[in-house]
């Protein structure tokens, strides 16, 4: 019996040898990887398991395991999941986001019980989309600018509501244009009690002010032209009335001289705010009336049906934009980038964000376009994309996604090309993995 015993175990320990280590493992061989941070590994190997990395090297340095499923990508280009840090979604442009290798989104204001039943079936699986990191619904001043929004007629309003989104697990909490110095200031002690940030499109506090107060990021540069002009009065003034207010905000770029900008750029870096600047969006309204400018961008995502939805007349009437307005929106465009310049020259970040879907944002394409116009701005092509991988999943405090590091998730994205060399070739997917699923772009967009 004890011999028998003996052979048990021989044949146990043989039969555990010939296990295959590998088994539940794929190894994506061959390719050159963006890892988020700036450095690139030539040659790389990455091992993933269960949704996550477990390693990642040089092909001399890191082991495919036996029995590992190899995916050859020789020559090609990985880089994370992109992070659109400024965008809005429903289940119909889930998928269609992903399919542009967005993984995550930064969803700042919407519905918040119809945002968390959304987050909770991408995170089980139930249907392909990007990881979402919500606000639930904007908080602001009276009267409200959109439905749906959360009015707070005086501080004593702010701690229930900041509480109620804690409640669900929001990721941020977002301050819309008619909230007072007064009530930011609440938001901003009370978010703080609850361990979350804030973030704020202003339009009665300026950029440096609200900084100041302690808001985490700044959307669409709002905020920034009050902060540079002698006497702001006029713009606070013209953001009671939306959205043409913020077209008199946009059109205030273009009046902007560089050393005032300078100025605003330097105090802006040194409180550590984010920009979220959502260039665009700003472009959208810049050249919305060029009947060229639609041609130029990836609508293929886009039926002809919601196409037509997008209503550009209505949207060129509600804004007021004339045809007197394009050169004066085309320099506040230019002081823009330059600000952007200045302000990263001077220890700034930057998270790259699409606000789509609206009229000509589409989602995923456009957050393609936003790397572009950062590098129209003067960005490398390296820091646009750091704006959208590890700078943007810092301000998400989420130090999971955003990189390619043993023990990140599994969320990135092979390029048939460098895009180093040119940022358009982040459009040139081969290969989106999420969450460690193989997806492919004409696959999603079936959906």
């Amino acid at each position: 019996m004890r011999i028998a015993g003996k052979l048990i175990g021989t044949f146990a320990l043989a039969l555990a040898a010939c296990r295959s280590p590998g088994k539940g493992t794929t190894a994506y061989v061959g390719a050159h990887v963006f890892d988020g941070t700036g450095a690139v590994i030539d040659s790389a190997v990455i091992l993933e398991s269960q949704g996550h990395v477990t390693a990642i090297g040089r092909a001399d340095s890191v082991e495919v395991p036996r029995g590992a499923t190899v995916v050859p990508v020789d020559g090609q280009w990985i880089i994370p999941g992109l992070i659109d840090g400024h965008a809005h979604a429903g289940e119909s442009n889930m998928a269609t986001y992903l399919s542009y290798g967005v993984t995550s989104v930064r969803h700042v204001g919407g519905d918040l019980d119809r945002l968390t039943t959304l987050r909770a079936r991408v995170s089980d699986d139930s249907i392909p989309g990007p990881r979402l990191y919500i606000s639930g619904e904007a908080l602001t001043g009276a009267p409200a600018v959109w439905p749906g929004q959360i009015v707070l007629k005086s501080p004593a309003d702010v701690a229930p509501a900041v509480a109620r989104l804690a409640a669900a697990g929001v990721s941020q909490i977002k301050l819309y244009t008619h909230t007072t110095r007064e009530l930011l200031n609440a938001v901003v002690l009370s978010a703080r009690r609850q361990g979350l940030p804030v973030t704020a499109h202003l339009g009665r506090v300026d950029a440096f002010t609200a900084a100041q107060l302690g808001v985490t990021s700044i959307e669409h540069l709002s905020g920034v032209v009050e902060a540079t002009v002698p006497d702001p009065a006029r713009f606070y003034a013209a953001h009671e009335h939306f959205p043409t207010g913020w077209m008199t905000f946009l059109r205030g770029w273009a009046g902007l001289d560089s050393a005032s900008l300078e100025k605003t750029a330097t105090e802006l870096a040194g409180t550590g705010v984010v920009m979220v600047p959502t260039l665009v969006q700003s472009e959208t309204y810049a050249r919305v009336l060029d009947t060229t400018y639609a041609q130029s961008l990836d609508l293929s995502a886009v039926s002809a049906a919601e196409q037509a939805e997008w209503n550009l007349p209505d949207l060129i009437a509600r804004y007021a934009i004339t045809p007197a307005d394009l050169p004066l929106l085309q320099r506040s465009r230019e002081k823009e980038d330059l600000f952007l310049r200045r302000f990263v020259a001077h220890g700034g970040k930057v998270v790259a964000g699409s606000d789509s879907p609206n009229q000509l944002l589409v989602p995923g394409a456009s957050l393609h376009e936003e790397l572009k116009l950062l590098v129209r701005a003067g960005f490398t092509s390296s820091q646009a994309l750091i704006s959208a991988t590890h700078t943007a999943a810092e301000l998400l405090r989420a130090d999971s996604i955003g990189v390619i590091r043993a023990g990140s998730v599994a969320d990135f994205v092979v390029l048939a090309a460098s895009p180093l060399e040119d940022i358009t070739n982040v459009r040139r997917i081969a290969m989106i993995v999420a969450r460690g699923h193989q997806r492919f772009p004409e696959e999603l967009r079936k959906r």
